[in-house]
């Protein structure tokens, strides 16, 4: 497998590609550290990472978050959430289920404050998009894509609300 990647990282690098490994499991990899030390076999200036705090094992903890953007660093060029949000009485978006969509989905809190935190702190330049991989329910029954749209919406609002309480954080810490 890896001289198998290492020829599509000089095929891409080739044409000015840039790849991203997502640390999403169970074929190749199953946590960040994996895809770290694939980047570091295939060893390959365009062979990157792409980081997903919501399907690490411990995708609630603040401090594995921090640790998986530490360690992988400039070579995180890409990430994705997802979940699932609701309007809070105050008109704030929250996060009310995350992670792979298993029993425990709903109610699981996905580390996102920390890890957008950490991605801001770190300088992070990449992007992170949101992805709805799980089936649209409403009251138990299927939803139409009305209710995809409003999510999406409330996951814009949940990631810039968390995007700009981390750039206020790294400005009190620099001033």
């Amino acid at each position: 497998m890896v001289a198998a990647l290492r020829e599509l990282a000089a095929f891409a690098e080739d044409h000015g590609v840039i790849l991203a490994m997502q640390n999403h499991g169970p074929d190749i990899v199953n946590r960040f550290e994996d895809v770290l030390s694939l980047i570091e076999e295939v060893g390959s200036p365009v062979f990157k990472a792409c980081m997903d705090i919501n399907i690490e094992p411990e995708a609630e903890s603040a401090e594995r978050a921090a640790s998986m953007v530490n360690a992988t660093g400039r070579l995180q060029v890409h990430s994705h959430f997802n979940g699932e949000f609701a309007r809070r009485p105050d008109g704030a978006a929250e996060l009310v289920a995350g992670g792979y969509f298993d029993r425990g989905f709903w109610g699981r809190k996905v580390a996102y404050p920390a890890y957008v935190g950490a991605l801001v702190a770190s300088g992070y330049e990449g992007y992170i998009d949101w992805e709805f991989c799980h089936p649209a329910m409403e009251k138990g029954r299927p939803a139409d894509i009305n209710y995809v749209h409003n999510q999406t919406q409330l996951a814009l609002e949940y990631m810039r609300g968390l995007r700009a309480e981390a750039l206020q954080g790294v400005q009190r810490l620099t001033a």
